[in-house]
């Protein structure tokens, strides 16, 4: 199982905004990602920036949908604290309360 130890920093608030946009331009041909399942509208949505009007509702679905393997296997979700993490998917939630607070 997984520790918090394994959480790893994607992008950090200073980016603000455009952090959708930065993830989306840094990993889509990235192969950890697997973005199958994301529409191209979604991610055309997100490249656009900040002020397409999709572009938070887009961010929502690729967020729920993109699937992160690393090459040891562990999936890892997004996660918002104010920062952008990857976090794994069998992290315990109590673990995970304790970091967020």
């Amino acid at each position: 199982m997984k520790t918090i130890e394994d959480v790893v920093l994607l992008a950090d608030s200073h980016h603000g905004v455009y952090i959708p946009q930065l993830v989306v331009q840094q990993y889509l041909e990235h192969p950890m990602w697997d973005w199958s399942k994301v529409s191209k509208e979604d991610i055309d949505s997100v490249l656009a920036g900040p002020d397409n009007e999709w572009y938070w509702e887009a961010w929502d679905d690729i967020m729920c949908k993109v699937k992160v393997v690393d090459e040891d296997g562990t999936e890892y979700m997004m996660m918002y604290n104010e920062d952008l993490w990857l976090v794994p998917v069998d992290i315990s939630e109590e673990e995970i309360e304790q970091w967020i607070i």
